[in-house]
C-alpha cells in the first residue's frame, strides 16, 4: 500500500504536468492568454429613445500597462454567429500586436434584429445610434486604468464599417480616433466635401454586389488636401462579407467567405494601425493608393 506522503507526490505530479500541457496548448494555439471582462457603460444617443446601457467583452493582451484600443463594431446582422466569430478572429489578432479590443453590441441592449436594421428605416436610426455608441464607449473607456485614453482605433464590418467612416469624418468635432479600418463599407460618406480627421483604409470586394467597391474608388479618386489619406485594398475576386466563415445568400446579395483576402487584409490594418501608434505619426499621410494585394 502506498504511503499518504506518496500519493500526494503523485497528485502534484499529475497537477504540474497537467498545467503544463495546458500551457503547450494555449501556446501552440499561436494567441497568448488574454484577459477579458465585461465592460458596461451607458450611451445617451441623439434618438432619445435608443438611450440603452450596453455590455460588450473587453480584452487585453498578457502583461501589465495600458494599451491602446481597437473599437470592434458588428455589421447590420449583429453579432451572430458569423459576426462575432470574425470579430472575435480580428480582436485576436490585434490582441496578440498588443491591442486591447472592444467588440461593441449595438443591439441586443435595444433588442433590434437583423432584419430590422438591415433593410428598411431602422438601418438609418442605427447609423446615428451607433455613431453615438462609438463615441460613448471611447469616452467610457478612457476611464479604464489599463487603458492608453489616448490611442483608440476603430474597425468596422460593412454597416459597422461605415460608422467608422462617418467617425473618421467626425462632423460633430470630437477627439478623433489614430485611425479606422472599414471592411467592405458603404463609401458614400467619404464622396461628400467632408475633412477627414482620422486616416482611413477600405477594403473592399471586387465582386461585391451589396456595397460595390466603385463608390470606394470613387472616393479615392477625389482630389483631398494634403494630410489626408485613404488608402483602398480591392480584392477582385472577394464578395461582401468576405472575412465571414459563410457561404449564402441575405436579402438577395452574396456573402462568401475568402480566406485568402481575409488573412491579407488583417495584415494590411495591422501594419495600417502600427503606424498611427506614436505620437509623432499622429499627423495624417497623404499617401493614398489602391492595388493589388501584396
Amino acid at each position: 500500500m502506498k504511503s499518504r506522503g506518496a500519493k500526494n507526490d503523485l497528485r502534484r505530479t499529475l497537477y504540474f504536468r497537467g498545467c503544463i500541457a495546458l500551457l503547450l496548448m494555449i501556446l501552440g494555439s499561436g494567441f497568448p492568454p488574454a484577459h477579458a471582462e465585461t465592460f458596461k457603460f451607458e450611451s445617451k444617443t441623439s434618438l432619445k429613445s435608443y438611450t440603452a446601457t450596453i455590455g460588450s467583452q473587453l480584452s487585453f493582451p498578457p502583461g501589465r500597462g495600458q494599451f491602446p484600443v481597437v473599437i470592434l463594431l458588428h455589421a447590420c446582422g449583429g453579432l451572430d454567429r458569423w459576426g462575432k466569430a470574425s470579430l472575435s478572429a480580428h480582436a485576436r489578432s490585434l490582441e496578440q500586436a498588443g491591442f486591447a479590443t472592444y467588440i461593441l453590441d449595438s443591439l441586443s441592449a435595444r433588442g433590434l434584429t437583423a432584419d430590422q436594421v438591415c433593410d428598411g428605416p431602422k438601418g438609418r436610426e442605427a447609423s446615428e445610434f451607433r455613431l453615438d455608441d462609438l463615441f460613448n464607449a471611447r469616452d467610457a473607456l478612457q476611464n479604464h486604468p489599463r487603458v492608453d485614453k489616448n490611442r483608440f482605433f476603430a474597425l468596422g464590418q460593412s454597416h459597422g464599417a461605415g460608422v467608422a467612416i462617418w467617425a473618421a469624418v467626425n462632423l460633430v468635432n470630437r477627439d478623433r480616433f489614430r485611425a479606422v479600418a472599414a471592411f467592405y463599407p458603404d463609401c458614400r460618406a467619404l464622396l461628400h466635401s467632408f475633412s477627414l480627421r482620422s486616416p482611413v483604409i477600405v477594403f473592399a470586394g471586387g465582386k461585391d454586389d451589396w456595397t460595390p467597391a466603385s463608390s470606394c474608388e470613387a472616393a479615392k479618386k477625389r482630389e483631398r488636401p494634403p494630410g489626408e489619406e485613404i488608402e483602398l485594398v480591392i480584392y477582385p475576386d472577394a464578395y461582401h462579407a468576405f472575412d465571414q466563415q459563410r457561404r449564402d445568400r441575405y436579402k438577395g446579395h452574396a456573402l462568401i467567405y475568402d480566406e485568402q483576402a481575409t488573412a491579407n487584409s488583417r495584415k494590411r490594418m495591422l501594419g495600417f494601425f502600427a503606424r498611427y501608434l506614436s505620437d509623432e505619426s499622429s499627423g495624417v499621410l497623404s499617401s493614398a493608393r489602391s492595388g493589388p494585394p501584396n
